[in-house]
């Protein structure tokens, strides 16, 4: 399956390049119907003939892309039973993922358009010249998201580019990821290709030229190991028949359902608990009066009503590693307390004894302020404990964190993502795999000659292609015959130790009397742009240990924490031209600094309070946003509801 989806997407990348360089209309990429034509094109089925009375444009491109691959020897995986259901699965992926690229990407590669075409990106201009191009920039994408009128005469061309010919500007052509979908992606495509084709001629022109990046139309699988199938209702029946053209004298134990996908969707409650044993996964409610054995005896219908976790009949595998899906049944009540408590942040009633307040962040996976409530009595009451052995087998990579710092009566807590990074095993992985590439010089060379698939030109990338279908089998068979499903495997497992880990650090004692005030950077309506896995998954990991809400970063980064007036940022000098130092005699002579130039930076992660009566003068960009944070926090518990400062 996985040279399949490899495959697949170059096909449609390549049909894509093809209707837009010959004038042929470009198919509906919005309908599953094209993208199985391309499943069927790389594997040939029964069905494969019928494309040429229903596309006859895709038809064409299928047999030049089959007697290509033909010439370089790489054999299309055989059909076999059971493949129309995985592709199935497959082709409902390929069709989200083609949509998010188009949507949700247009708006920087519109900007990178914008850069090269009007702000002579990259040119030697001076600082003002600089400064009054960005503008112009800014003020051609501003009207590009604007229905307003402008008299900016670029903007306008701009705008006559992103509607239809004869098609006025107006509210409904702003490229917004929305507007995209419901106008369909084809128009899109086309804008984007132009794009691409303006970038390919500037990098041409400049190579390694800063911000300027080229890309394809629509995603391209770069990786070679196994992909994960997903085993529901419809693509188990493919497996229980291949099962039975294989095992001679195999019989179907459920007789009341028949071996055939429609039976098997139909019935995929029954179907699907037969062939696994989920009832180990499967909780109970606090409230539910069965024991654990009579829990898992019961009916589907009657765990619905005290399932607190129910199997959602789809399990999830690589071949080495198996993700089983859950959902949570959800009472009346609770959806009621759930619309209830919508405008409030803190439930009412609720006094935490320690609160924190949580920035979530690139750079720092989290930084955390913690601040004490409780009496010198309770705070320092220490449990009688006997003295834990020393585990023999700790990794040796996982060392012993750092105390916090304490600052004004608050603990600070920070976390790197090059810690997380090291904590979760990436790092170890990285190694091995550079090992591989020292061990074996072919997999090496194969992997540094692999071309680039982001060009405009049908002709380019069909001679591209022709290295992938040389060498993509020896690639994957490397990975099969390597650990890399273990390595997959193993990273995904040390993530999750490794957020525990982080969530211990912040909340050192598990209690729901303890507050964690997380960021809401991470809760975002798109898909691009959302936060990286390990800010979600710490704050389901703070959920175990302290009462965790979300709180609005409207202004937390900007405002200074002691006296709410804006901070502004630091710029330090860096010389530009220090001349190298020389020897004389072994001995190291003075630099001219006549020769030397001076250049302001801006530094990001520092910012500086200007308030004249205030204390604090220097900030730590996070370290200043979680203190806001659990200043945010006090006054919700207080029932002050947000301070002013921070309102929008």
């Amino acid at each position: 399956m996985k040279q399949i989806q490899l495959e697949a997407w170059h096909l449609v990348n390549l049909h894509a390049l093809r209707c837009l360089e010959n004038g042929l209309p470009l198919p509906d990429f919005s309908d599953e119907t094209f993208f199985d034509h391309c499943y069927s094109g790389v594997s040939t089925t029964r069905q494969t003939s019928l494309i040429a009375q229903k596309d006859p444009d895709l038809w064409e491109t299928i047999k030049i892309y089959q007697s290509q691959r033909e010439r370089t020897g790489l054999i299309e995986v055989d059909h076999l039973t059971g493949y129309s259901e995985l592709k199935a699965e497959l082709r409902a992926q390929m069709v989200v993922n083609a949509g998010v690229m188009i949507r949700e990407h247009f708006r920087q590669r519109l900007k990178l358009y914008v850069g090269i075409t009007f702000g002579d990106l990259g040119r030697s201009l001076t600082k003002k010249q600089k400064k009054k191009k960005a503008d112009l920039v800014k003020a051609i994408m501003h009207a590009c998201y604007s229905a307003d009128e402008t008299d900016v005469a670029e903007a306008e061309q701009m705008r006559d580019v992103l509607a239809p010919d004869g098609t006025e500007w107006s509210e409904q052509w702003i490229p917004w990821p929305n507007h995209i979908a419901k106008k369909g992606l084809a128009f899109y495509v086309r804008l984007l290709w132009e794009f691409q084709s303006v970038i390919e001629q500037r990098m041409a022109a400049t190579p390694n030229e800063k911000g300027v990046r080229a890309f394809s139309l629509f995603p391209v699988s770069t990786t070679f190991s196994r992909a994960h199938i997903k085993i529901n209702g419809a693509t188990l029946a493919g497996f229980y028949r291949r099962i039975q053209q294989r095992v001679r004298d195999y019989h179907w134990d459920l007789t009341s359902v028949g071996l055939s996908v429609s039976s098997f969707s139909k019935n995929r409650w029954s179907v699907m608990r037969h062939a696994f044993d989920v009832a180990g996964f499967e909780t109970r409610t606090p409230e539910c009066p069965l024991s654990k054995p009579e829990f898992a005896l019961l009916p589907v219908e009657e765990k619905y009503e005290y399932a607190s976790h129910l199997f959602a009949n789809s399990v999830t595998t690589d071949g080495y590693s198996a993700s089983v899906l859950l959902f949570r049944p959800q009472t009346e009540e609770e959806r009621a307390e759930k619309n209830s408590r919508e405008a409030r942040v803190v439930p009412p009633g609720y006094v935490p004894n320690v609160m924190i307040g949580l920035d979530p962040g690139m750079r720092a996976i989290c930084t955390a302020v913690r601040e004490d409530f409780r009496s010198d009595d309770q705070r320092h009451r220490r449990r009688r404990r006997s003295r834990r052995k020393r585990k023999k087998d700790r990794p040796r990579w996982i060392r012993t964190p750092k105390a916090p710092r304490h600052r004004n009566g608050r603990d600070i807590v920070s976390v790197t993502t090059r810690e997380y990074r090291h904590l979760a095993g990436f790092t170890r992985f990285r190694a091995w795999n550079e090992g591989q590439r020292k061990r074996h010089p072919d997999y090496q060379a194969i992997l540094h000659g692999m071309p680039s698939f982001k060009t405009a030109s049908y002709a380019k990338y069909l001679v591209r292609l022709e290295y992938f279908w040389r060498h993509v089998q020896f690639l994957m068979q490397f990975c099969v015959d390597r650990p890399f499903l273990k390595w997959k495997f193993f990273r995904q497992r040390m993530a999750r130790v490794a957020v525990d880990e982080i969530a211990r650090r912040i909340v050192p004692t598990v209690s729901r009397q303890t507050c964690v005030a997380y960021g809401d950077w991470g809760r975002r309506k798109g898909i691009k742009g959302h936060a990286p896995s390990p800010v979600k998954g710490l704050k389901e990991a703070l959920r175990k240990r302290a009462t965790v809400v979300s709180m609005d970063e409207f202004r937390t980064s900007k405002l200074c924490s002691q006296c709410h007036q804006t901070l502004s940022s630091v710029r330090y000098s860096v010389d530009t031209r220090l001349p190298k130092r020389k020897k004389r005699k072994g001995v190291v002579l003075a630099r001219n600094r006549a020769e030397v130039e001076f250049k302001n930076k801006k530094c990001y992660a520092v910012l500086r309070c200007d308030h004249k009566q205030c204390e604090a003068r220097y900030w730590d960009r996070d370290v200043n946003a979680a203190i806001n944070m659990l200043e945010l926090l006090k006054s919700e518990v207080l029932g002050l509801g947000r301070m002013e400062p921070f309102t929008r």
